[in-house]
């Protein structure tokens, strides 16, 4: 098998959705979902966000999680060398995997991470069925 010296500039234009499909747009939240008996769990990491900066919504089987940043105003005579952190709009919309009483939601939020906990219906958690003997 021969060495080919890797070139990308030759690589195929129908290749790139495929190279991209796996990366998250920059305006997305990453999170965790869980589900217990009782909960679904949503945790989120916002850096540099507030509590008060969030906004939660459920609406049926989706929660979706937004907050919006800004970036600070430039000085002069500063020189800026990197500029990598995203301002902006920020949003994700997850769909719930059981239904779940938004309003009895509770929340928690640390160092920059959200924990959201929706406990679920009554007729969604599971439910335990004695077998009784003849």
């Amino acid at each position: 098998m021969a060495l080919v010296r890797f070139d990308p500039f030759r690589l195929s234009l129908s290749r790139w959705p495929d190279f991209w499909e796996e990366f998250e747009p920059a305006s997305s939240i990453p999170v965790d979902l869980e589900e217990t008996d009782d909960n679904v769990v949503i945790t989120a990491t916002v850096p540099g966000v507030t509590p008060e900066d969030l906004d939660i919504t459920v609406t049926g089987d989706h929660v979706t999680v937004q907050y919006q940043t800004k970036k600070e105003i430039e000085k002069k005579g500063k020189k800026t060398y990197f500029a990598e952190r995203y301002y902006g709009a920020f949003a994700r919309t997850i769909q719930l995997p059981a239904a779940v009483d938004g309003t009895k939601a509770k929340t928690s939020f640390e160092n920059g991470v959200l924990t959201l906990s929706l406990p679920k219906k009554e007729e969604e958690k599971p439910k335990k069925i004695k077998v009784e003997a003849k």
